[in-house]
């Protein structure tokens, strides 16, 4: 699949987490080919400068440019469909906190030998969450075993971030969240249209640079998204 990959990270405001994302990511190609598509989500710091630096001599990324905030669900749209018009088979996305390792791209990629999507799963054997705040811990299990319950989807962390999709699977779902919810609905819009997805185990840290962006808005934000989502499948 050597060429065939192209990876979205969305940031905003992101500067302190860069130099080490950039450090993994080049241990991480060494093995692995990939490109990276920045999208630069309208940051006030140096986010956008330090991605331009990088782009002088690194010819595998490029980026997107937002001149205003738009949020992750409008970056991650614009990021796979510039991956897409590049003609990229493999499409993923990873945060830009270094939350989501990138040597795990590999074993992603593998999984994909015998599904159409990878997902990075904290709720699979050798999965798991170190030094996240417990309530966190105990909201996110609830609301993927509710999706899991309410939607009738298999795949056990369906809000993960961190994912790989065949550009077929992109193409054939329309993805309506202007929200974090964007997770869950191309989960589930996936599976409804028999694309097969697999999980591999994952262990969420919490980010050791930068402001984490999590609120608890953006929990409650899946509830209308997953009443839509059960209607739909009624």
């Amino acid at each position: 699949m050597k060429g065939m990959l192209a990876v979205v990270i969305p940031a905003y405001n992101e500067e302190e987490s860069l130099d080490n994302l950039m450090m993994a990511l080049e241990q991480t190609r060494e093995e692995l080919d990939f490109k990276v598509i920045f999208v630069d989500d309208g940051s006030t710091d140096g986010t956008r400068e330090k991605i331009e630096g990088y782009m002088k001599a690194r010819p595998w990324i490029d980026v997107v440019l937002h001149e205003t905030n738009m949020g992750l669900a409008r970056s991650l749209k614009d990021g796979f469909s510039h991956a897409a018009a590049q003609g990229y088979e493999l499409i993923g996305q990873m945060d830009a906190d270094l939350t989501h390792p990138p040597a795990l791209l590999k074993d992603m990629v593998k999984a994909l030998e015998e599904a159409d999507a990878a997902v990075a799963s904290r709720y699979v054997a050798g999965g798991g969450m170190r030094d996240v705040p417990g309530w966190r811990v105990l909201l996110s299990r609830a609301g993927n075993l509710g999706f899991r319950l309410i939607l009738g989807i298999r795949t056990r962390d369906a809000t993960s971030g961190y994912r790989i999709y065949r550009r077929r699977v992109l193409e054939s779902i329309d993805l309506a969240s202007d929200s974090f919810g964007i997770q869950l609905e191309a989960t589930v819009k996936a599976e409804r249209k028999g694309f097969t997805i697999a999980e591999v185990p994952f262990v969420l840290a919490n980010r050791k640079a930068g402001r984490s962006k999590f609120r608890l808005s953006y929990l409650l934000g899946y509830v209308p998204l997953a009443l839509r989502l059960a209607v739909r499948r009624r």
